[in-house]
C-alpha cells in the first residue's frame, strides 16, 4: 500500500480516542500507527474533494467495539446491533459548500466510530486485509462528516466513486468489485 502523502495544503487536528485495546494488536502482526493512517486518508480526501482551499479541520475518531458501537447505534439511529462504522457530521453537504468557500475556513467536520470486531470480521468474510478495509470504511466515514451519503442511487455511486478514487491512489482494490474465490 502506498502510504506516502503529497504535500496537503490543509491543516488536519485529528482527535483519536482507542477505546478498546482490539485496536492495539492485530491478529496478523500489522498494527498500524492509527493517528499516522487516519490523518493521510484525512489528507488524501480532502485534497481530492477541496484541491483549490486551505481547509483547517478537526475530526475526532473513536476505535471501540462492538457493545459500545451498538449502544451508539440504539442511541442514534433506532437500531440495537453493532455496525462497523458510524458517523456524527456535524454540516450538511450544502452549509459546507458554502463554509469552504471562505478564504480561511475551519471546519470542526464531527466524530467518526468504528468497531473493531465488526470490522474485523468483515475483513475475514470478504477476503480483505483488515487495513484495506478500515481504509475503505475511513473514508467512507469522512465522506459522511463532509456531506455525502448513499440514500439514493445517485448519491451511492457518487460517493462509491470517491471511495475507490482515493483507494486506488494507495493501490487499495476497488471495495465493491465482486471478487471471486
Amino acid at each position: 500500500m502506498n502510504n506516502r502523502l503529497p504535500i496537503s495544503p490543509h491543516k488536519v487536528e485529528l482527535l483519536i480516542d482507542i477505546a478498546s485495546s482490539d485496536w492495539e494488536g492485530e491478529d496478523d502482526g500489522d498494527v498500524p500507527d492509527w493517528p499516522t493512517l487516519c490523518e493521510n486518508l484525512t489528507h488524501r480526501v480532502l485534497d481530492t474533494l477541496y484541491a483549490e482551499n486551505n481547509l483547517k479541520t478537526e475530526v475526532s475518531v473513536v476505535l471501540t467495539n462492538d457493545a459500545a458501537i451498538q449502544e451508539l447505534n440504539a442511541q442514534h439511529r433506532s437500531k440495537d446491533k453493532p455496525t462497523n462504522v458510524l458517523s456524527f457530521p456535524v454540516y450538511q453537504l450544502e452549509e459546507l459548500d458554502t463554509l469552504t468557500k471562505n478564504s480561511d475556513p475551519q471546519l470542526i467536520l464531527g466524530d467518526i466510530v468504528f468497531s473493531y470486531e465488526t470490522l474485523k470480521k468483515e475483513a475475514v468474510r470478504d477476503h480483505k486485509p483488515f487495513k484495506h478495509h478500515f481504509c475503505h470504511l475511513f473514508i467512507h466515514g469522512l465522506l459522511h462528516l463532509l456531506g455525502y451519503n448513499h440514500e439514493d442511487q445517485e448519491s451511492a455511486e457518487r460517493m462509491e466513486a470517491l471511495e475507490t478514487e482515493i483507494l486506488q491512489m494507495m493501490s487499495i482494490p476497488n471495495p465493491y468489485s465482486k471478487v471471486e474465490a
